[in-house]
């Protein structure tokens, strides 16, 4: 694994660096699980109003609705985190196809959040 910062101000909250680091918390348990990948790379920048997370693995990709529509938590528990830091998330994959990206983006602006 490797992991990269670029020019990160101290703009969000310690909850919102909490919700952030779950939400890599649960990318990365899925990559391990999942995409027998044997690289994970993992960049943090600051792009002016926010931060932007870029996740890049060298596995094996994967249906998006699948995961977005299946009966385990992580999708849930990564899209509940983020609406409550009013951030977005798009992936990058495909079934049968090597190498997964996945972007997400958060604001600075948004407080007072409760990390469950």
């Amino acid at each position: 694994m490797d992991f990269q910062s670029f020019e990160i101000k101290d703009k969000i909250s310690d909850e919102q660096k909490v919700a952030l680091y779950r939400i890599i918390q649960e990318v990365v348990s899925n990559i391990i699980k999942y995409a027998k990948a044997s690289k994970i790379n993992i960049s943090v920048t600051d792009v002016g109003n926010g931060i932007s997370l870029l996740v890049e693995d060298d596995g094996d990709g994967f249906d998006i609705s699948s995961f977005k529509n299946g009966k385990g938590n992580g999708w849930k528990n990564i899209h509940s985190r983020l609406d409550l830091l009013g951030g977005e998330i798009e992936f990058d994959t495909m079934e049968g196809r090597k190498n997964t990206t996945v972007i997400i983006e958060v604001p600075y602006t948004k407080q007072n959040i409760a990390v469950a």
